[in-house]
């Protein structure tokens, strides 16, 4: 009896070990050395050298980020729909996952039109909040786009986006 209650001690113990490993390997690993930046209602981070532009929306929150690698672009506003394939996303890859409490989706492609150097895109797209009624206050959806140089730095730009924690959904006001 007693080796029977030592043998299911130790699985219930290696079970729970097992699973404590798996939720920590599934953390986002941020590098030591990023800043955690705020814009359009949530925090993430970002390396150290991707600067702020300062710019504004006109009928949404916008925000834009620059490095000399990367162009990282914010909108979030009352319209939204989640990123599709075209004939000129090339290598168009989708993926669904949980950010924060929210289903995101995440893609990545090559933009076969883009006349710039950063040719390779990283998308992400959520909804914010889910209007009932759609009257008296629409939906709220956010995008994240990162344009960057080199198919490498795409996983850059994956992790900026399992960083994202989002603020409690306040409805956007554009001042005058």
């Amino acid at each position: 009896m007693t080796r029977l209650f030592l043998g299911i001690l130790f699985l219930t113990f290696a079970h729970t070990w097992v699973g404590l490993i798996n939720s920590h390997a599934q953390a986002p690993t941020i590098p030591h050395d990023w800043k955690t930046v705020s814009a359009c209602q949530i925090r993430f981070s970002t390396p150290k050298d991707l600067k702020n532009q300062n710019v504004r929306g006109i009928d949404s929150c916008y925000a834009e980020f620059r490095n000399s690698k990367m162009r990282l672009t914010i909108d979030s506003g009352s319209w939204g729909g989640v990123f599709t394939r075209t004939q000129t996303n090339l290598d168009f890859k989708e993926e669904f996952i949980d950010i924060d409490g929210k289903k995101a989706q995440v893609v990545t492609y090559k933009d076969a039109q883009s006349n710039s150097s950063r040719k390779f895109v990283a998308g992400f797209y959520v909804a914010l909040y889910e209007s009932p009624d759609k009257e008296k206050q629409p939906s709220a959806f956010l995008y994240m786009t990162a344009r960057v140089k080199s198919e490498k730095e795409l996983e850059v730009a994956k992790q900026i986006f399992r960083s994202i924690r989002f603020d409690a959904y306040r409805p956007f006001t554009i001042e005058q």
